[in-house]
Formats: structure tokens, sequence, C-alpha cells
């Protein structure tokens, strides 16, 4: 097993950062037709490595204790256990997902030169694919007529959380960074069209 922390030459790292349903997944796909990456995606390393198994049940359950354990370990605990805890693969683009700590991605911007996509989409946007596709959460025993109060909830709980306005206006001050906007889009075109400047701002295509 390789680990970042052993690493004399540091690999090319993308991290991502946004809400729920920004468009994280489809990015990660198109990053894997492009580039040869390997994926880190944080929220099963912690539901297996940290909560043991045994994640919190709710989706503001999982956030609260990330954010419990940020104030008990430290700003840039989440950098710390990237480094040395997840092994990784040589020679490929290192994508990690759901970076969701300003803390942290000051960290591998200074540390390892990493750049950094935000995505981001309105409110109405966000609400409309967490009701069309989301996962994880959990709808069931909740009346049709209560969803989508459910799913506004579950979205303005997580920008509370993470303040991602105030977040992408630190990531603005970032020389390798791109943020896209993925208000009101209904299939993959846009987003594809601004990755493709990102990967060519960032020399990697």
């Amino acid at each position: 097993m390789v680990y970042l922390a052993d690493l004399k030459i540091k690999p090319k790292i993308i991290g991502l950062v946004g809400n729920i349903c920004t468009g994280k997944k489809p990015t990660i796909r198109y990053l894997g037709r492009k580039l040869p990456i390997y994926v880190i995606p944080l929220s099963d390393y912690f539901k297996e490595a940290i909560f043991e198994r045994k994640p919190p049940k709710t989706r503001e359950g999982y956030t609260a204790k990330v954010l419990e354990m940020t104030k008990v370990e430290g700003q840039t605990w989440i950098s710390q256990r990237i480094e040395g805890d997840i092994p990784i693969e040589l020679g490929k683009v290192l994508v990690i997902d759901n970076f969701r700590v300003f803390y942290d991605i000051g960290y591998m911007s200074e540390n390892y030169g990493a750049y950094f996509i935000g995505l981001k989409a309105d409110e109405d946007t966000l609400v409309k694919r967490v009701l069309e596709r989301n996962r994880d959460i959990d709808f069931n025993g909740i009346p049709e007529d209560k969803r989508t109060e459910r799913a506004l909830e579950v979205v303005r709980f997580e920008d509370a959380a993470f303040n991602f306005e105030k977040m992408f206006r630190k990531i603005k001050r970032l020389e390798r960074r791109y943020v896209i906007d993925t208000s009101g889009q209904t299939d993959c075109r846009h987003l594809h069209s601004e990755l493709e400047k990102a990967l060519v701002k960032f020399g990697l295509i």
C-alpha cells in the first residue's frame, strides 16, 4: 500500500466541493473519461473507518458528526487522514470527493498544490434533484406532499452547516480553482463544457 504522506513526488490532486446534488458524481465520471484517476470518496471512508460501519441514521446526523470531529481533532483532521490512512494508486490523478471544510482545502492547496472544482446550484434546482434522484435521503414514511419540504430542509441544513457561499468566496482566492454553477441544468452538457475549461486551465489536458 502507498500513502500520500510517504511520497516524495506528490501526485496531482483535484478536490471537489459542493452541496448535495450539485453534480459531484457526474463530475467524477467525466474526469474518469479524461484522465487516469483514483477516487477517494470521503463519505464512504468516514462510514467505514471512522463511524465503524455504523454511520448516523440521517444525513444531518452524519454532517453534525463530521463537524463535531473537526472541533475535537482539529481543522485539518480530514487532510491528515487522507495523507496517512487512505491507500492510493501511483500514476493517477487523485480525486477527493466531498471536500467541505475550508481549512482542509487550504491545507491541501498549500502542501500539495491541489486543484479545486467548486460545484453550486440554486436552491430550487437542488431540491428538484434531491427529489428526483438522490439516494442519500430516506423518504420512507414521509407523505408525498411533505417530501419537497424535507428535501428543502436537507439542502438548507447542509448549506448552513458548511456555509458554501463563504467557502466559494474563499476558494476564489486560490489560483488553482474553478467554480461551476449548474443551476437549472437538466443534463450534463453545460457541466462537461465547464469541466473541459477547468482541466485546460489546470494544465491537465
